[in-house]
This record gives C-alpha cells, structure tokens and sequence, in this order.
C-alpha cells in the first residue's frame, strides 16, 4: 500500500548550529566528510536553495551541503526511501540512477560512482527491489 504513492522524504541538515530541510528527491548522494557528510545535490535542488530564504545560512559549494550529521544516521532515514550503500563512504538515491554498469553506476546529471566489491550483491539486491517497486507503481 504505502508504494502506492509517491515517498516524499527530507533529508535534514545540520549545519552551524542550524538545522534545514531538503528535499530527499533533489539528492544524488551523501558522501562521508570530516566527521559528518557531504549532501550532492541536482542542479534542481541547488537552484531551490540558493533561491530559498530559509536555506540562506546553508554554505553550497559546487552543489553540495555540508552537515555535521553522520553518513549513518542519513542511511537509518533514508534506507527506505531509495538510498543504498555503494561503498562504506557514501549512499546513492537509486531514483538518480540511470544505468548499472559492472562495477559502478551512472547518476542523473552525469556523476559516475564506483560500487564496492563487498557491497555489489546486496547494491543490487537493494536497486533490483526498488526499480520494482517504481514499476509496480507505474513510476
């Protein structure tokens, strides 16, 4: 029931002392930096924060956010939105894939990611399962 509809989620971001809301569909991924995250953004979802007033505190440097959050703390929210573990060091939202290639996969916008050896069968167990569930909704 609940694939029926489309899974909005936000990605929340903590940044100096301040915490922001995103859009979880405007995510490529978020890779670990320092001891929180980087949050790569499309170039929708940048162009919504640098005309957003709330987002005026939030430092955007070749559309990617800086949190303090952890990368782990982004998969437990985010695991049953589309986002999947490639490699220890960052997750894919699987709406942004556009093909699975041998040993890495091609994102919306151009970005091609490496997956890890030790995380390809369940990568692809996980993409397998999402890709299904979109079909199943008609997406």
């Amino acid at each position: 029931e609940a694939y029926k509809r489309k899974i909005r989620a936000n990605v929340v971001v903590y940044y100096n002392a301040k915490i922001y809301k995103v859009d979880a569909s405007d995510v490529l991924y978020i890779a670990i930096l320092d001891k929180g995250s980087a949050i790569y953004l499309t170039e929708k979802g940048a162009e919504k924060i640098r005309t957003s007033a709330d987002a005026s505190g939030l430092k955007l440097v070749d559309n990617v956010l800086k949190s303090s959050i952890r990368l782990d703390e982004y998969y437990t929210q985010l695991k049953d939105k589309g986002f999947i573990y490639a490699k220890k060091s960052y997750i894919v939202n699987a709406q942004h894939i556009t093909a699975r290639l041998k040993d890495s996969v091609k994102m919306k916008e151009g970005a091609e990611l490496t997956v890890a050896r030790s995380k390809k069968k369940e990568f692809d167990d996980q993409l397998n399962e999402y890709w299904i569930k979109c079909r199943d909704r008609g997406q």
